[in-house]
């Protein structure tokens, strides 16, 4: 078993200083007063935080191949609070086309853990199981269904990115990620091909949150799959399509799933994929201003 150092994690800035210094609000869950009133202590971690701090188990136990053909899932299974983490992995047994597999966690200074997954690299020129295939989520929806908007299937306007080094989320200070990687030019992490919404909201019109009020509901990062091919580069331009992989329901809660693909513009070819989970409780929501 190996572990990592511990590490810091905050939740986002409150919408009422995001509010006073004129940005949008953040999802309601991460502001102290609305979580208390769902029955949590406080405002959570964002799930990205959390999976940043896992994430470098990847170059450190499955190393350059995992970029060439690998797959990563994280769940956040519970909520998270500031305060130091640090992640804990150790092999775990292949499955199918996997040479190496790790599993991992999330582990505070109390002993308790949190966001659990796994990792794996893919042996070279073999078929990639994607994590949403290997162990596949009940498709059901429990009562009336909360988010009818939400239509499995519906697709945006792809889009065009290009990231550089000064917009890398990944605060990780691995090469790799900023000077160079074993294939030449430095390579988005694992946590940027993740942060895809996040980077897209940069260039498409699409992801511009819309003025006035926005839908009553208490979003939480519910996990992350990935698929990756072949590295994805910096100062590349790649097309990114979108669309609702899937939804589902339980009786307090609706989770979706959204699905990216990275495509290299030059090439033609799929490079990763990239499914993002989340989820609100639809028994109890909370009014917020707007969604982040």
């Amino acid at each position: 078993m190996y572990v990592g150092p511990w590490v810091m994690v905050h939740k986002p800035v409150s919408s009422h200083d995001r509010l006073a210094q004129g940005l949008k609000p953040r999802t309601v869950i991460h502001d102290d007063d609305a979580a208390r009133a769902l029955g949590l202590k406080a405002g959570i971690v964002g799930g990205l935080t959390l999976a940043s701090v896992t994430t470098a188990a990847i170059p450190a136990s499955l190393g350059a191949s995992w970029y060439e053909g690998g797959v990563y899932s994280v769940r956040h299974k519970k909520v998270s609070y500031e305060g130091e983490v640090r992640a804990v992995w150790e092999p775990a047994p292949v499955d199918g086309t996997d040479v190496r597999r790790i599993s991992f966690h999330l582990e505070n200074r109390a002993g308790e853990t949190s966001t659990f997954g796994w990792a794996a690299a893919v042996a070279q020129g073999k078929s990639i199981v994607a994590p949403w295939d290997r162990t596949p989520q009940p498709r059901t929806i429990v009562g009336e269904d909360a988010s009818p908007d939400v239509v499995v299937g519906a697709t945006r306007k792809p889009f065009e990115i290009v990231v550089h080094r000064d917009e890398v989320i990944e605060r990780d200070q691995h090469l790799w990620y900023r000077v160079a990687s074993p294939f030449g030019d430095p390579v988005w992490s694992p946590l940027d091909i993740a942060s895809i919404f996040y980077h897209g909201r940069r260039v498409n019109p699409a992801y511009v949150e819309p003025e006035g009020d926005a839908p009553v509901r208490a979003a939480m990062d519910a996990g992350t799959d990935l698929v990756v091919r072949e590295p994805v580069f910096l100062d590349r331009t790649y097309i990114i399509d979108t669309r609702v992989a899937d939804k589902w329901q339980t009786e307090k809660t609706a989770f979706m799933s959204l699905e990216y693909t990275f495509t290299d513009k030059k090439t033609g070819r799929l490079v990763a994929i990239s499914r993002n989970y989340s989820a609100y409780m639809h028994r109890r929501p909370m009014p917020v201003a707007a969604s982040a």
